[in-house]
């Protein structure tokens, strides 16, 4: 077992939007799970049982307590640290907008009859951490017996990149079967998309101790001779404005080799209750 439990961004407010959004979801798949009645509102369907309200309600939704948790704790991990740079009224816009734009993609592209949960969205909030916060550091746990757990830190560019790049494969190899891999791949697409125009267009802005994504891209563009001086990577690593440590200029990780991270909720099933009808293939 691996899961990433931190990460390393030092936060200008408290992400009170997040939790709150993380208290609802649980409420909200408490409700889904004790009554069939809510079942039209929190998963999303296709054909005549479609509506509008599913685009969202489904990221409230979750089949099973494996999937909720698993999606609760990478939402807190990657989620706290975007809530805080975008303001708790943006980041909620920004993570309806990405559950109702990866719910539209499935709806046109993907297969089975219904699905439902967060996973799609939180890809969206993974994307954008990639955006701001490449070089920062994500501490990961991991448990492979009781003999052998522990812990490391590794660049988040190198946790990111293997959440979708297992999501590529999996969309590749499998299809979209038990876990809705193209809702993951086009939320983190969306969310990647959307953080990087919202840079490009000033709504928001790195801080003097932040450097993200565009910043690194330009930088190396116009650094091919050496140059001098530093700069401080929020919360992690310094690294020469000049140097050239990988193909990103991103610094080696620190103390362990990258390990493919477990994606939220990659245990979910295809159906929520297989006593409700139609089955659901969960956005995990």
């Amino acid at each position: 077992m691996i899961f990433p439990y931190t990460v390393d961004v030092p936060m200008e407010r408290r992400p009170f939007a997040n939790w709150l959004l993380i208290a609802g979801t649980i409420l909200g798949t408490m409700m889904y799970w004790g009554s069939e009645s809510y079942e039209h509102i929190f998963v999303l369907y296709r054909g005549e049982d479609f509506s509008a309200l599913q685009l969202v309600g489904s990221l409230i939704g979750h089949a099973n307590l494996g999937h909720l948790i698993g999606n609760m704790v990478a939402l807190f991990v990657f989620g706290n640290a975007i809530n805080a740079k975008l303001g708790h009224v943006l980041f909620l816009l920004f993570y309806a907008a990405v559950g109702v734009i990866e719910g539209l993609v499935w709806l046109a592209v993907g297969t089975g009859p219904a699905t439902l949960g967060a996973s799609g969205a939180i890809m969206g909030v993974i994307g954008a951490f990639l955006v701001m916060y490449p070089r920062n550091d994500i501490s990961v746990f991991y448990w492979f017996t009781l003999m052998y757990a522990g812990s490391f830190e590794i660049s988040a560019y190198w946790v990111i990149l293997c959440y979708v790049g297992l999501d590529i494969w999996g969309l590749v190899t499998s299809g979209n079967g038990a876990v809705n891999y193209i809702a993951h791949v086009a939320g983190a697409a969306a969310g990647f998309a959307i953080m990087w125009g919202l840079l490009a267009t000033r709504v928001i802005t790195s801080d003097s101790d932040e450097m993200s994504l565009p910043e690194i891209l330009k930088e190396n563009s116009r650094s091919k001779k050496p140059t001098s001086g530093k700069r401080h990577v929020a919360g992690g690593r310094k690294s020469s404005a000049g140097a050239s440590e990988d193909w990103m200029n991103f610094p080696a990780p620190s103390d362990a080799p990258p390990s493919p991270p477990s994606p939220p909720s990659a245990s979910t099933g295809h159906a929520p209750r297989p006593a409700k009808g139609p089955r659901a293939s969960g956005r995990g």
